[in-house]
């Protein structure tokens, strides 16, 4: 009869020991979802905070760039009065002076002319600028593309 009773205690004390190592498992697996699930979350948090702050800095930026470009046109519009002041003191005598005259090379002389390279206007930069630069919606889209990809490739780490 003893037998039995002890056969009977090993099997619920091994029935036991196996319910509490499932829950010791499925306890490790939860707990191992949840700082995965947690990490991708506050990457991804952590992520749209740098975002919106980048976005932040640089209209901050422009703000103060074109403040500062408002400042030197009031400046250069300042400077400008000063000088037409100025030039308005000079005697007119001076002011009606011919030039002095210009000595021209005559075309037997031994010294080779440069030829002058085209300066180009402020406008044909611009544009040429224009032409080459990618719309800012295609690069919104590209930054938004990267940050996606480093978002799945967190995420498929975080899976693996």
């Amino acid at each position: 009869k003893s037998y039995s009773v002890i056969q009977i205690q090993t099997c619920i004390r091994g029935y036991q020991a196996r319910c509490t190592l499932k829950m010791i498992k499925q306890n490790a697996a939860a707990i191992s979802i949840q700082t995965c699930f947690r990490r991708y979350r506050d990457f991804v948090r952590f992520f749209i905070m740098q975002y919106y702050a980048i976005k932040i800095q640089t209209c901050a930026r422009s703000l103060l760039a074109n403040c500062k470009v408002k400042q030197l046109k009031r400046q250069k519009i300042k400077n400008s009065r000063s000088l037409s002041n100025m030039l308005s003191r000079v005697p007119s005598s001076y002011m009606n002076r011919s030039p002095p005259p210009i000595t021209a090379l005559s075309s037997s002389s031994s010294l080779p002319l440069k030829k002058m390279k085209k300066i180009p206007l402020r406008r044909e930069i611009q544009s040429s600028k224009e032409k080459y630069a990618p719309p800012r919606k295609m690069l919104q889209k590209q930054q938004e593309k990267k940050a996606a990809m480093i978002i799945e490739r967190f995420f498929i780490k975080i899976k693996a």
